[in-house]
């Protein structure tokens, strides 16, 4: 159900995205990296949830389904394990990615507004850490 509703370059964004907010990139925390007239441009990971995202709102997409299936993995819907097999890594990231946003709301996170299930998933500790995953990319 998720690669179906992702549209067809959503992962290769994910990848560029993913390798765009490392260290080795040179991203601050909380940012990617783009290449303009060969010069790197640190860019808040907030434009991702923008008008015209670089990622063609790919990982928004990702986000909204995650939030979905969160919420199905938080009333024991679907077998949690399975689920992070296939999805963990990407999981993982889009996750660190939104608590990273800052809010425009004073009292709330930006993940806890907009994407509940999913940020309640991982503070109810439903996924152990030490699980192992499909590896969609590594940095290097």
């Amino acid at each position: 159900m998720f690669k179906e509703s992702l549209l067809e370059n959503d992962i290769q964004e994910w990848k560029k995205m993913f390798h765009s907010t490392s260290e080795i990139a040179g991203a601050k925390k909380g940012f990617y990296v783009i290449l303009i007239n060969r010069q790197r441009i640190q860019l808040p990971l907030s434009n991702l949830f923008a008008e015209g995202p670089p990622d063609h709102g790919a990982i928004k997409r990702m986000a909204e389904l995650f939030d979905l299936i969160s919420y199905q993995m938080l009333n024991n819907k679907l077998d949690n394990r399975l689920i992070y097999f296939q999805l963990g890594q990407l999981m993982n990231t889009v996750h660190s990615w939104l608590e990273k946003i800052e809010s425009p709301y004073s009292d709330q996170a930006f993940i806890e507004v907009n994407y509940p299930s999913f940020n309640r998933l991982y503070q109810t500790s439903l996924i152990d850490k030490d699980w192992v995953c499909r590896t969609y990319a590594v940095i290097g």
